[in-house]
């Protein structure tokens, strides 16, 4: 699906590509094919996450810069690491 046809803005649109190319090897988002890690449709519609952490945007921040468990630190700047969240709201 494109950009427009998901309804996405901007910064969505930008958040979905550093997505594609960092997450999208090990979590699921538009897809039924089956990744390496838990799919991140829905998870910040949750109050918690599967591990049992907060699903909000200071903890899934926290996870994308330090990593958790078998997932690496990924280095995002401030702007890249809001338009990611962006769009992982749109999941």
């Amino acid at each position: 699906m494109t950009d427009a046809q998901l309804g996405l803005t901007v910064e969505q649109a930008r958040g979905r590509r550093i997505y594609n190319g960092r997450c999208l090897n090990c979590h699921e988002s538009y897809t039924d094919e089956k990744r390496q890690s838990v799919p991140l449709v829905g998870l910040l519609r949750h109050p918690v996450m599967p591990s049992g952490a907060p699903a909000n945007d200071e903890r899934v921040a926290d996870i994308i810069t330090h990593g958790r468990r078998m997932m690496p630190a990924t280095a995002l700047g401030d702007d890249d690491r809001r338009a990611l969240l962006a769009y992982l709201h749109t999941l």
